[in-house]
């Protein structure tokens, strides 16, 4: 391939990947692709991509909303994090917990890792990385992990409620 065809196709691969992770995107992403990292600024200077968080970007063409600002954290947060808490219990489908979208992306992160951004609560457990599943294209906490996550957030009642749903699930 010549360098605009193959230019083209890693940029056709890059917005492929874009729509499976809700329009976002992370500059380490651009970056192994094999593109130049002008791409970037170029796409961010033209209002093509937007700003979410340090390194992460969103398409300005794309929808915005829970499961797309829940894939910036996590791109934000590193390989390793995965969404956790009521923002697990909400991705795991379990209403019972918040009928709504938490307001507040949660995301659990290994004991190294420091953030802070705007709209995360970043939770470092004390034990071993929890175990995910991926739902939806996103990073998880498994289902046993949410809940202990949750036990100690959780009036006794609206616990067993909550456990009793996911078992009926």
């Amino acid at each position: 391939l010549s360098d605009p065809a193959r230019t083209s196709a890693r940029m056709n691969r890059l917005a492929a990947l874009m729509a499976s992770q809700f329009g976002v995107i992370s500059r380490e992403q651009v970056i192994s692709s094999g593109l130049a990292r002008g791409v970037v600024e170029w796409r961010v200077a033209s209002g093509e991509w937007l700003l979410m968080y340090p390194g992460v970007y969103r398409s300005a063409a794309s929808p915005a909303g829970w499961r797309q600002r829940a894939m910036a954290a996590l791109l934000a947060a590193g390989p390793e994090s995965a969404l956790s808490h009521f923002s697990a219990a909400y991705a795991l489908g379990l209403p019972t917990l918040n009928e709504h979208a938490p307001n507040v992306i949660e995301v659990s992160v290994p004991r190294a890792r420091r953030m802070r951004l705007r709209g995360v609560h970043a939770h470092t457990p004390r034990d071993a990385p929890a175990a995910f599943k991926m739902r939806d294209g996103l990073r998880v906490t498994s289902i046993a992990r949410t809940f202990i996550d949750l036990a100690g957030e959780l009036d006794e009642e609206r616990l067993e409620f909550a456990l009793d749903s996911a078992a009926v699930k």
